[in-house]
């Protein structure tokens, strides 16, 4: 097994393990786009659990941090050795996933660590469409369906801002 299906695997695993609704639905997809939507999936993963495995919301940030450089390695060619930063990087190679697509994933879960209510529908809405809707978004790339719809990323981002 190579080094990439070895790091697919894997996603597909804590894929499985964390996320058994996504794992099911990609059982639906070509198998070529399976291991692809298993990269998202964990790295979508590994960014949502990072509220919850933290201590101190600086420690988020951290993590998070962490991602935002591993995307910068991935889009230099040079991914981390982590199994999720090495299959994303495949991943966006082969779909060309846009990179401010994969910031605003983590954008969105940075306000997970601030702890404060939403403010109201429309700032849940936001929240909704930032976090899973960006998800199927890429999902939707890798299925082939390209960018059918563009986010307003700078109305979702005042959303956000407008929790607290």
């Amino acid at each position: 097994m190579t080094p990439v299906q070895t790091a697919f695997l894997q996603c597909q695993r804590m894929v499985r393990a964390a996320d058994e609704n996504r794992f099911w639905a990609s059982a639906f997809a070509p198998a070529a786009a399976r291991p692809h939507l298993f990269a998202l999936y964990a790295f979508n993963h590994e960014i949502a659990k990072t509220a919850e495995t933290v201590s101190q919301p600086l420690l988020g940030h951290i993590r998070l941090q962490w991602w935002r450089d591993a995307l910068d390695g991935i889009y230099a060619g040079q991914p981390r050795q982590h199994e999720v930063a090495f299959a994303l990087s495949e991943t966006v190679r082969i779909h060309a996933l846009p990179r401010a697509e994969l910031d605003a994933l983590i954008d969105a879960r940075e306000s997970d660590l601030d702890e404060v209510p939403f403010k109201d529908v429309t700032a849940l809405e936001a929240y909704a469409n930032a976090t899973a809707g960006g998800a199927q978004r890429l999902a939707l790339r890798i299925l082939g369906g390209g960018a059918t719809h563009e986010p307003r990323s700078e109305e979702h981002t005042s959303e956000l801002q407008s929790r607290e």
